[in-house]
């Protein structure tokens, strides 16, 4: 594989976990547009556990997790009884002051930026990439999922049947900080270098975006939405500039046309009658052939 394709394949299968630390808490009907802070702080734990510590590349991925969760249960405890705007202003928050510290700490290179002790290929992250998506497959089919959706749908109702909504919002965020961190953990030591302002709003909101675009209803909806903006882009290269502009316009036609993301549970299941009905009828006219 040439190196151009080698980065932007590690450029997908990073979007794709970040699009599941964002989906995690949107789960729960949580809009984390922190998620950049996080990830950031995965980053520099992993890099500093490396060049600092001298710890194996597998400890300094844990260590940059670990630190991106204790980050995330700090802001959730402070922010997952705010509901709307505020709790996205708050993450947002977050995401600012770990920039802002970062640029003006001298002993991580500051504004200069950090050397990333350490090296991950394509094959690692691929592999933690489908680690990630079975993960959170496995996680929403079970009694934890299930309470993610319910605190999602109505939290008074959730509430009524039993499900701890504060500990649930603050699970949810918990484990998309992880996922950041992971995210962070793996973009550093693939691309040996990082820059606190390279985490920046944008990221999280593109972040957002992934898991917004593909679905929130169903666990794959995300893995579609990164994949979709990810590469999309890369197709649209041969038109030069035009091509953000072509970018755009499919995001807002998607957005306008498709608000609650291209796939929903009623979705997949109009897609799974047809292909059962496809499938029958192939078979009638294998055995009509017969």
């Amino acid at each position: 594989m040439s190196g151009y394709l080698t980065q932007v394949a590690a450029n997908l299968l990073i979007s794709v976990i970040l699009a599941y630390a964002a989906y995690v808490p949107l789960a729960t009907g949580q809009l984390n547009i922190g998620v950049a802070g996080f990830m950031c702080v995965g980053a520099y734990a992993s890099a500093v556990a490396a060049a600092v510590i001298g710890l194996p590349l597998f400890l300094c991925v844990i260590v940059g997790m670990l630190c991106a969760a204790a980050a995330g249960l700090l802001v959730a405890i402070s922010v997952a009884r705010m509901h709307g705007i505020y709790y996205s202003l708050a993450t947002f928050a977050f995401a600012e002051v770990v920039t802002a510290v970062l640029v003006n700490l001298d002993a991580v290179g500051g504004a200069r930026g950090y050397v990333v002790v350490g090296y991950f290929g394509l094959g690692a992250i691929a592999a933690a990439a489908l680690l990630v998506v079975a993960g959170v497959a496995y996680m929403m089919s079970t009694r934890i999922g299930l309470a993610f959706t319910a605190v999602r749908n109505d939290e008074r109702a959730a509430a009524i049947f039993g499900v701890k909504v504060f500990a649930t919002k603050v699970q949810a965020l918990v484990l998309g900080a992880a996922l950041a961190g992971l995210a962070g953990s793996l973009y550093a030591h693939h691309y040996s270098y990082i820059e606190a302002q390279n985490f920046n709003f944008m990221l999280s909101a593109n972040a957002v975006l992934f898991a917004l675009l593909g679905g929130v209803q169903t666990w794959w909806g995300p893995l579609l939405g990164a994949s979709a903006i990810a590469l999309i882009p890369e197709f649209l290269r041969t038109s030069g500039e035009w091509r953000y502009i072509g970018f755009g316009a499919i995001m807002i036609v998607l957005m306008v046309l498709r608000p609650e993301g291209v796939l929903t549970r009623a979705t997949t299941r109009r897609l799974v009658a047809i292909t059962r009905r496809l499938t029958a009828t192939t078979r009638r006219f294998a055995w009509g052939k017969a």
